[in-house]
Order: C-alpha cells, then sequence, then structure tokens
C-alpha cells in the first residue's frame, strides 16, 4: 500500500510537469506569433525605403537633365552673333542664375545622396534586425521542440509507471490470495492438532481407568 501511495504521488507530480510543458508550449508559440508580426512589420519598413529611394534616385535624375539642359542652353548663348550682345547680356545675368541654381541643385544632389547613404545605412540595420529576429524565432522554435520532446517521454514514463502500478496491483492481489490459503491451512492444522490432543487425552483417560 506504501508502494503504490508513492507511485500515485510520483504520477501526480508527472501530471503537474506535463502540464506545465504544455503552457510553456502555448507561450512559445505566442511570442513565436509577436515575432512573426514583428519581422512582417520591418519588412514592411524596408519596402517603404526602398520606394523612398527610388524617388529620390528619379529626383536627382530630373535635377542632372535641367542643369544639362541649362549647359546647352549657355553654349548656345554664348555662339550667339555680336549683334545680339544685349541679348548676350540679358543671357549672361540668366546664365548667372542659372549657374546659382545649378550650384543649388549640386548642393541639393549632394544631399539627397547623404539621405541615400544614410537610408542604405538603416536599411542594414532592419536587415541586421530581421536576422537577429529570425534566429531568436529559431532558437524559440527548438525550444518548443525539446519541450514537446520532454512532452512525450514524460507520457513515455507515465506509461511504464502505469504498468508497474498495474503489475504491482496483480502481484498484491496474488499475495493476498496465497495469505488467505496460508491463513486457511494453519487453521486446518490447529484444529486437527486440537482434534489429536483431544483423543490423546482421551486415551490417556482410558489407559488411567
Amino acid at each position: 500500500d506504501s508502494m503504490n501511495a508513492d507511485m500515485i504521488d510520483q504520477i501526480a507530480a508527472l501530471k503537474k510537469s506535463l502540464l506545465s510543458s504544455d503552457e510553456n508550449v502555448v507561450i512559445l508559440n505566442e511570442e513565436k506569433d509577436a515575432l512573426c508580426q514583428q519581422n512582417t512589420s520591418l519588412e514592411s519598413n524596408i519596402a517603404k525605403m526602398s520606394h523612398q529611394v527610388q524617388a529620390l534616385l528619379e529626383e536627382k535624375e530630373s535635377a542632372e537633365a535641367d542643369a544639362h539642359a541649362l549647359t546647352e542652353k549657355k553654349k548656345k548663348s554664348d555662339s550667339m552673333n555680336a549683334d545680339m550682345i544685349d541679348q548676350i547680356a540679358t543671357l549672361k545675368e540668366r546664365l548667372s542664375s542659372s549657374d546659382a541654381s545649378v550650384q543649388l541643385l549640386a548642393k541639393e544632389k549632394e544631399a539627397i545622396e547623404s539621405e541615400k547613404t544614410e537610408l542604405l545605412r538603416e536599411k542594414a540595420l532592419l536587415e541586421t534586425d530581421a536576422a537577429d529576429t529570425r534566429c531568436q524565432v529559431q532558437a524559440l522554435l527548438e525550444e518548443k521542440a525539446s519541450a514537446e520532446a520532454d512532452a512525450s517521454a514524460l507520457t513515455e514514463e507515465k506509461k511504464k509507471l502505469d504498468s508497474m502500478n498495474v503489475d504491482m496491483a496483480n502481484q498484491l492481489a496474488t499475495l493476498k490470495e496465497e495469505l488467505s490459503a496460508s491463513e486457511a491451512n494453519i487453521q486446518v492444522l490447529t484444529n486437527e492438532k486440537r482434534t489429536i490432543a483431544s483423543n490423546n487425552d482421551v486415551l490417556c483417560h482410558q489407559k488411567a481407568s
């Protein structure tokens, strides 16, 4: 009975351990879902930044085209006739303004290039974060697999303990039956002993008479 009680306590402890393992698996699944959502958000941000970089590149190309057009216009102005000196002077003033515009565009281009570099750096950081997130997800999946393996091992151990408990119960029943049979035999022998003793007393009494 004491061994059965110990085995029942062990089985109860195993059941609690299995419940704890199931709770850990649920928590790991929730953390995995949260990491997947974070990874999706990071990928969305990277896509948005890629669109912004593309827009900046298009603006840069437009600025370069404007600068090229202004340069061509300046060449045509320089080749004009001497009779158009007044017009050339006017054009020179315009060209001066154009040069200022070109310089401004050049500065804007530098700013765009700098911003592009910064965006590329941020993109690299986001890609690194995404890689770290994938590593964390993989680690969580491995922990989940380990927890499931532990739960399976505990289940198998519980089955073995249940089987041992059944075997011990059967052995106990057999021992009880054997004990009952032994007690019955002892009772029979005791009765026979009493009968023999009684017969001996009768014989002794008869002999004495």
